[in-house]
């Protein structure tokens, strides 16, 4: 954050500062804490999981299916991510210029991996960059093919 604020200091540019914004933003804190937990939550069943289907094999049992509760749990903190990046969609999407918007998610990608990369044991760092970007660009987060119809249906509501 210091070193954005000493760049824009330097040299003002409209994206640095939609990120300071954005990284000072409590929805942003918010976020990024579904978005911990969810990993963690994602990482810990992927690793039972292994660990079960490893013991399986080696008793010649069927491999084991995840629990109807812990999918569950896991489709509920997923909701729990969407639901707080709408919030900065709502807050930092609609003021801004389209051809802005690519560089601004990617950045903000980039950011969520740098600040909850720490939290992870670092054999599990590409893991967790290559899930991020699966998780944000996929359809149902992907900024790019809906920002047309979000700024519609804002506009909607407003006027």
């Amino acid at each position: 954050l210091e070193q954005l604020k000493k760049a824009q200091s330097e040299r003002p540019q409209r994206g640095i500062n939609d990120l300071i914004m954005l990284i000072e933003a409590p929805h942003f804190r918010v976020f990024l804490h579904s978005l911990l937990d969810y990993f963690k939550a994602l990482f810990a069943l992927e690793s039972k999981m292994l660990a079960l289907t490893q013991k399986a094999r080696e008793y010649g049992f069927p491999e084991p299916e995840i629990l109807p509760k812990d999918k569950d749990r896991l489709v509920e903190m997923a909701k729990k991510v969407g639901m707080n990046y709408s919030w900065i969609l709502v807050c930092f999407i609609y003021q801004r210029k389209p051809r802005n918007d690519c560089e601004f998610f990617e950045t903000m990608i980039f950011i969520c991996q740098k600040v909850l990369e720490p939290a992870f044991d670092e054999k599990d760092h590409r893991l967790f960059e290559d899930e991020v970007n699966r998780l944000f660009r996929a359809n149902e987060f992907n900024v790019a093919t809906h920002i047309k119809a979000f700024k519609v249906f804002i506009l909607s509501y407003i006027t």
